[in-house]
């Protein structure tokens, strides 16, 4: 009894596989993206069944197998992992009957006699709540691994479902998905690189010992804090990174004195310290007044324009008043020389000008920002110039292109860049506005280049009128006195012998001649 029953499971198979391979369209006839792994065998996987079959089998099928719901339980659980295990949307899609799986995977040999087990009938639809319940599940994986282990989980639950013919008996909307076992990395609570994991649980409580070095840690600048710092101060020397004004809540100042020392912000502001707007229009007009006098030096009027910044910077006002007051501050640096200072209010009037406030003069301050991109240049910093000239350009508007000082100032480029060193000293004597003043920052470094120059054109001698027309000299005693401190040589007429002379800068440095700080 048991063997006949083998022997027409065995005829049911072939039956199915026949049935199968026969829906199946030839070779190339599917869209690559529907083409499974073994489409390429189809037409010989045909011809096998065919030819394995017994003659029996055509007949046999047509008679309800011994345990042929079983059988199609077990082949629809093995279709499921078979076609979509390797990629869990492709499960989903299954499970809710989606287009995947409109094309069912040939059922697999039984190895034995099983008992008979109801289950529903072959070609059942897949109740549409199972396919949120796998949603469901699958929205808790976090990587690769954890998805299948999900996936080897509902394959055993959906599988059970089938064979015990409860697949829509389980009310799938409420039914719990299964749990999955993740494993605690090493490092206590420090995320997976890849993929997630658990939530922080936070770091373990620090002992004793690490406690009071956190509180000795953060109590050391408290003394420091106390002291009342000096007033007044260089300028020019390094200071600590001042923290940051913006990150303090807006005060109302109420100060009344139009004089104040800069000091560096090491807590909140104190309203009581902080003078107010129209103070601080009339602090900048005695300032001015007191410039032009000439009765204060520059060390002092630094000061008082860096307190007046950090009153305008606590209050976070922006006007028209805040770009005169950063204008004024860096025509006075570029006037005493200090190209560090200019810099900084440069910046921040680029900001401004941004703003939309209006007022100011824009142009001119476009004009010296291309002049510190080619100092840049000039002095070295190569890199850092080309790229903020470059950004600079890119940013000009329309109206800048004519504007007279920015075109001095892209003719002042160009003879650099053409190493026209006549035209960059004609272009430094009719510098417009304060031009002549960042220009002089790199004038020594492109007179003593030129110098150089003239020692490997002229032949054998140079006449000094002539030398000193073409290194921007309006005196020719001056010239002479310049060019002797890098190594020029003169004959008894008074003209430099070409030949025999060289061009050092050390010697300008040595007798204090060099202009700028910075090169």
């Amino acid at each position: 009894m048991q063997q006949q029953q083998q022997q027409q499971q065995q005829q049911a198979y072939y039956q199915q596989q026949q049935t199968y391979y026969a829906q199946q369209p030839a070779y190339g006839q599917q869209p690559a993206y529907q083409q499974p792994p073994y489409a390429a065998s189809v037409d010989r996987a045909r011809a096998q069944a065919a030819y394995y079959a017994p003659p029996s089998a055509v007949a046999a099928a047509a008679a309800p197998a011994v345990g042929a719901a079983a059988h199609e339980a077990r082949a629809a659980a093995a279709r499921v992992q078979r076609r979509y295990a390797p990629n869990p949307q492709r499960w989903v899609a299954a499970a809710s009957g989606g287009a995947y799986a409109t094309q069912a995977a040939p059922p697999p040999r039984p190895a034995a006699a099983p008992a008979a087990a109801p289950a529903p009938a072959g070609g059942q639809q897949l109740p549409a709540s199972l396919k949120a319940y796998a949603e469901r599940a699958f929205a808790q994986c976090s990587g690769d691994g954890e998805r299948a282990q999900m996936q080897a989980k509902l394959h055993g639950i959906i599988s059970g479902a089938l064979a015990n013919d409860r697949l829509n008996a389980v009310d799938w909307a409420t039914a719990p998905v299964p749990p999955l076992e993740r494993s605690e990395p090493r490092g206590g609570s420090r995320k997976r690189r890849h993929g997630g994991g658990d939530a922080d649980r936070g770091p373990p409580a620090p002992n004793p010992r690490e406690r009071a070095a956190r509180e000795a840690r953060a109590n050391r600048f408290a003394d420091r804090s106390k002291r009342t710092p000096k007033r007044g101060g260089n300028p020019y020397a390094p200071r600590e990174p001042e923290p940051d004004a913006s990150l303090f809540e807006p005060v109302r100042g109420t100060c009344e004195d139009l004089e104040k020392d800069y000091f560096r912000l090491t807590s909140a502001p104190d309203p009581a310290t902080v003078r107010p707007a129209r103070v601080l229009e009339a602090a900048l007009k005695a300032l001015k007044a007191r410039w032009r006098s000439g009765d204060v030096d520059y060390l002092w009027m630094c000061n008082q324009l860096k307190a007046v910044r950090q009153d305008l910077t606590v209050q976070c006002v922006k006007s028209k008043f805040t770009i005169n007051v950063y204008e004024t501050h860096a025509r006075v640096a570029l006037e005493s020389g200090d190209v560090n200072e200019y810099n900084q209010c440069q910046t921040q009037l680029r900001e401004l000008y941004g703003l939309g406030l209006g007022g100011g003069h824009e142009m001119e301050f476009t004009a010296y920002r291309i002049f510190y991109a080619l100092f840049l240049n000039v002095s070295g910093s190569a890199d850092d110039g080309s790229a903020e000239l470059l950004k600079i350009l890119n940013e000009m508007p329309a109206e800048a292109w004519a504007d007279a000082a920015v075109a001095h100032a892209l003719n002042v480029r160009e003879a650099l860049a053409l190493g026209n060193y006549a035209a960059f000293f004609l272009l430094h004597e009719t510098a417009p506005n304060m031009g002549a003043y960042l220009l002089d920052t790199f004038a020594d470094k492109v007179r003593v280049d030129a110098a150089a120059k003239i020692l490997r054109a002229y032949r054998p001698t140079i006449d000094l009128a002539t030398l000193a027309s073409r290194l921007g000299f309006d005196d020719d005693a001056d010239c002479k006195a310049y060019v002797t401190k890098l190594g020029f040589l003169f004959d008894d007429a008074g003209a430099v012998k070409c030949k025999e002379s060289k061009c050092d800068a050390a010697g300008l440095v040595e007798d204090g001649e060099q202009k700028s700080s910075l090169l």
